[in-house]
C-alpha cells in the first residue's frame, strides 16, 4: 500500500461489554494473518476508503485519500520563495 494514500488514523475500540467478543475475533483475524483489511468507513457523512489492521490488540483504521486526491509532483506548481 502506497503511504502516499494515508490519510489519518483511528483507534477502533468496543463499546459496552456486548462488543468484546466481535471486537477479539476482529483483531485477531488481521494480526494472525500479518495482513491489512481493505474497508469503507463512513465518518460524520462521508464515506472513506480505509485500511484495518492491529496495533498491540488494538485496532487501527487508516483512512485512505482517492488516488484523484493526490497531485501529480509533475504537475504541481513550483515552490515559491
Amino acid at each position: 500500500m502506497d503511504p502516499l494514500l494515508f490519510s489519518r488514523a483511528y483507534y477502533a475500540t468496543p463499546h459496552g461489554p456486548a462488543g468484546q467478543r466481535p471486537y477479539a475475533l476482529l483483531v485477531a483475524a488481521p494480526a494472525r494473518a500479518e495482513h491489512a483489511a481493505v474497508a469503507k468507513v463512513t465518518l460524520h457523512t462521508k464515506e472513506r476508503p480505509s485500511a484495518l489492521w492491529t496495533n498491540r490488540d488494538t485496532l487501527v483504521v487508516q483512512t485512505l485519500l482517492c488516488p484523484e486526491e493526490i497531485r501529480d509532483p509533475a504537475t504541481s506548481d513550483p515552490p515559491r520563495q
